[in-house]
């Protein structure tokens, strides 16, 4: 893994490309992850999302403002988190992380939607409903 500079400051963090690579930079300019990711977010509430190459595929990771993983890369598509939960897909569907990057929401979605006011909207065998941020279906499916 490359040299990750420990942050000392709470300045927000920005994406950078070197080489075809993406790391982040503070507003000094200064390096403060190293570039080595194929893609990334912009950090939001302290998580970035980062792409990386495992085993001959593509997968989604959280990483913080170290760069230490909060979330491993595993995921075949990743999204910001909201409500304190991550939108994930694993094959063809979806599911929900929570901060520490457990899976606590499984994976059975065809289709889902980030949090607002505790509610996700959430399809499954192709009628949309609403579950709450513990995966409790909150609205029938329709």
């Amino acid at each position: 893994m490359a040299d990750i500079a420990h942050v000392t400051d709470p300045l927000p963090l920005y994406p950078v490309q070197e080489a075809g690579r993406f790391g982040f930079m503070n507003r000094r300019g200064e390096t403060v992850i190293e570039p080595q990711y194929l893609r990334v977010s912009s950090f939001f509430d302290g998580v970035a999302r980062v792409l990386v190459e495992t085993d001959g595929a593509e997968r989604w990771g959280y990483i913080d403002p170290r760069g230490e993983w909060i979330a491993p890369p595993q995921w075949d598509d990743a999204r910001d988190f909201a409500e304190g939960r991550a939108r994930v897909q694993a094959g063809l569907h979806w599911g929900f992380i929570d901060r520490r990057g457990d899976l606590v929401i499984p994976c059975t979605y065809e289709n889902a939607f980030g949090f607002s006011e505790s509610l996700s909207a959430v399809l499954a065998n192709g009628k949309w409903g609403f579950i709450l941020t513990d995966g409790t279906l909150a609205i029938d499916h329709r």
